[in-house]
């Protein structure tokens, strides 16, 4: 009989854990997408209200540019792989021009128009966009496309007229 009782606990072992697995074995297979829960059934006597729908996500409103002075200088420095991408933008009235340069092959002239806050510019070829925003700040925050490169930027204005 000593054999036995030896054998008895690891059998028990043996056997609990090949039921535990067929039963987790069993579970996982049966798991499907699980519903969505179903809200109580009304009682009788339960008034009729109707839940609350959530609330429409709302946008953040991007403030509307502002608008620029008569004539403005303004001024970027853009962090490139290579150095920096200096970008010089003027203002005077409707018309905007707008120069960009690497010193390291990257030079570009881009004209356009600054109505209502909006810079929108272009080289003549097309192949250049330059497209910002000026902020209450006195900045321009837009992007530069030069070719198949893109750089984000913000243009501080340089304050004297002899800059302008």
């Amino acid at each position: 009989m000593t054999r036995i009782a030896h054998k008895g606990p690891i059998l028990t072992l043996v056997a609990t854990a090949a039921l535990g697995i067929g039963v987790f074995s069993a579970n996982l297979a049966q798991d499907g997408p699980t519903a969505a829960p179903q809200p109580p059934a009304a009682s009788v006597g339960s008034s009729t209200v109707k839940p609350t729908p959530p609330p429409t996500p709302v946008a953040p409103a991007v403030p509307a540019p502002a608008p620029f002075p008569a004539k403005a200088a303004f001024h970027a420095n853009i962090p490139t792989r290579n150095g920096t991408l200096t970008v010089d933008i003027k203002v005077n009235a409707t018309k905007a021009t707008a120069y960009a340069c690497d010193n390291q092959g990257i030079e570009e002239w881009l004209s356009g128009t600054a109505v209502d806050g909006v810079v929108s510019m272009s080289s003549s070829d097309g192949t250049s966009r330059l497209n910002g925003r000026h902020q209450a700040n006195d900045t321009i925050e837009g992007n530069l496309s030069i070719g198949d490169k893109n750089w984000d930027y913000t243009a501080f204005e340089v304050k004297g007229s002899s800059n302008v």
